[in-house]
């Protein structure tokens, strides 16, 4: 890398060179740090996925399993006024039976 001038015994550096090998090895670090940083961010969202959206509780199994069944039986909500909630399904068959039967 050094050259000698012969006469006196001194080198030339050559700056150029270490410029450049200064530029690459900078520009390998920053994407060494932005890969490090991309891959901790993908690592956790799969961490967040996990836990939050895969890891369903029993509590919320056992909730939605009565709301399900809430929804599909026939059952008195005011007993007093005579009121009944009936499944989804069946109140649209009846109200389409009203709605056709009376045109």
């Amino acid at each position: 890398m050094a050259e000698h001038n012969g006469e006196n015994g001194t080198s030339e550096i050559n700056v150029p060179l270490i410029l450049l090998i200064g530029v690459i090895s900078g520009l390998l670090l920053l994407i060494i740090a932005i890969g490090a940083q991309g891959w901790y961010y993908y690592e956790a969202t799969q961490q967040r996925q996990i836990k939050v959206y895969e890891g369903i509780h029993a509590d919320l199994v056992e909730r939605r399993a009565t709301q399900q069944e809430r929804l599909e039986t026939l059952r008195w909500v005011d007993e007093e006024n005579q009121r009944a909630a009936i499944p989804l399904d069946e109140a649209f068959a009846r109200y389409l039976e009203q709605t056709q039967g009376g045109q």
